[in-house]
């Protein structure tokens, strides 16, 4: 008769737990160039343009000030439209490094920014020319009204821009690649 064996020893040992299969790093694309584009334009222009405001907003407040009107309720409002305008700047360049990275949330986000932006730049375009409609010659006398013509053609041109690069198909397929990452 045999003696008892241990429990542990009287089957041979088992292979080891394998573990999880090896995980394969999947490239990321590379974004498409009306991407890469559409991110440097809303990384340079909007804060760009937000300076050109802040410029034109101290100028303007110099020029009041040295007609002596005062403090004005004028000054008041163009400064805090001028602080909302370098907000939306800072938002855009924050707001371009998601674009680069793919995330569909700082598209969408950038896609309102520029509609609410465009249809802003529409009305001062029409309260401008509405407002020198009778003498276009003065403008070319005031560095101020010059600057907002610059200012109010580059809002004009960049959103469209950004918007059109943004909606191209290949930029669709890039955020819809990226958006499961």
């Amino acid at each position: 008769m045999t003696s008892p064996q241990n429990p542990w020893q009287q089957f041979p040992p088992q292979q080891p737990f394998p573990g999880p299969p090896p995980q394969y790093a999947v490239a990321r694309p590379t974004p498409p160039g009306s991407v890469v584009f559409a991110r440097w334009l809303a990384a340079v222009c909007p804060p760009l343009i937000a300076l050109l405001g802040v410029i034109g907003y101290a100028i303007s407040t110099v020029q009041i000030l040295d007609a002596g009107f005062g403090p004005t309720l004028w000054i008041l409002v163009n400064g805090v439209l001028t602080l909302g305008a370098a907000v939306c700047g800072v938002l855009w360049l924050v707001l371009s490094g998601g674009l680069r990275k793919g995330r569909r949330s700082a598209r969408i986000v950038l896609v309102v920014l520029a509609i609410a932006w465009l249809l802003h730049t529409l009305y001062s375009a029409t309260t401008f020319v509405l407002s020198f409609a009778h003498d276009f010659g003065s403008i070319t006398l005031n560095p101020i009204l010059l600057l907002g013509i610059g200012d109010l053609l580059l809002s004009l041109v960049v959103p469209i821009v950004f918007l059109i690069l943004v909606a191209t198909p290949s930029a669709n397929a890039y955020f819809r690649a990226m958006a499961g990452r």
